[in-house]
């Protein structure tokens, strides 16, 4: 199977934070250009930010113990033991899963984000994955995952970024996408989809979709100008330039804590000295 280009950056938007994900009116992006503006929320004040909480006090996360849960008995082979520690109440805990305040109550956690980057795990989507329905970031980009993402997908109606480039999934285009409001970024690349991408895609106010090295009959529908997306599918015209591409993909990696997580800014790179004149 062709792998991805190595990056060395998880994706994730510049600056993002999960629990300004859960509240968007925080967060201003401007789509189709090289970077985005944002706008810095106030830092929680002590007494808003959550104490320890498991599944056995929290509901939120008790069903998020049930998902995950399911996850690990669809996990067939995992060579690294990332879910090693997927034992217990302490979802919070688990390895690949962050949690921050509720959007609706922020003295509750909740499970915002799963990132199993390069985790090389076979397995399936158990359709208990719709109990999350809180998560704003799933990342399983670079893994084994088979058949298809599962019919719970659009219970996810927070979900801002979905990425399950660089696996195995087999079938149509997933067309439970188009059904989550809240999908900014999308990347499929590197599976065995096939047959072809429905028009409404480039509908829907993507920052960024990723199709490529698929089997898809692709046919550019009339609306195809109609999509923000920064568009960089590789082969087909009306591209962005390359170095923005490629810059979009080589965002910095997430960092994870339990405030949320968030990408630390690019360092500017130095500019390149001028020879010095001989005389």
């Amino acid at each position: 199977m062709a792998q991805q280009p190595a990056s060395g950056a998880r994706p994730a938007l510049l600056l993002l934070v999960l629990s300004l994900l859960l509240s968007s009116s925080s967060l201003l992006i401007v789509a189709g250009q090289q970077g985005y503006d944002q706008q810095q929320p106030p830092s929680p004040s002590p007494e808003e930010v959550p104490k320890q909480q498991t599944a056995a006090t929290n509901p939120r996360l008790q069903k998020a113990y049930v998902a995950l849960q399911a996850l690990k008995r669809a996990i067939t082979d995992d060579p690294h033991n990332l879910t090693s520690n997927w034992c217990g109440p302490d979802v919070c805990a688990y390895t690949g899963v962050f949690c921050a305040a509720a959007p609706d109550d922020p003295h509750t956690l909740t499970v915002a984000g799963i990132d199993l980057n390069h985790g090389d795990l076979a397995a399936t989507f158990p359709e208990e994955l719709g109990l999350l329905t809180d998560l704003a970031l799933l990342h399983l980009n670079s893994n084994r995952f088979s058949g298809t993402l599962p019919e719970s997908l659009p219970k996810l109606h927070l979900l801002h970024e979905l990425d399950v480039s660089n696996n195995r999934l087999s079938g149509g285009f997933p067309q439970h996408i188009l059904c989550l409001p809240n999908i900014k970024y999308v990347d499929i690349r590197f599976n065995n989809l096939c047959g072809t991408v429905p028009a409404a895609v480039f509908d829907k106010q993507l920052d960024a979709i990723f199709l490529n090295d698929n089997h898809f009959d692709f046919e550019l529908p009339h609306n195809f100008g109609n999509s923000p997306a920064s568009n960089c599918i590789a082969g087909r015209p009306d591209q962005r330039p390359v170095d923005q591409c490629m810059a979009f993909l080589h965002r910095p990696p997430v960092h994870c804590d339990d405030h949320g997580c968030f990408a630390t800014p690019n360092k500017p790179q130095p500019k390149p000295q001028q020879p010095q004149p001989h005389y």
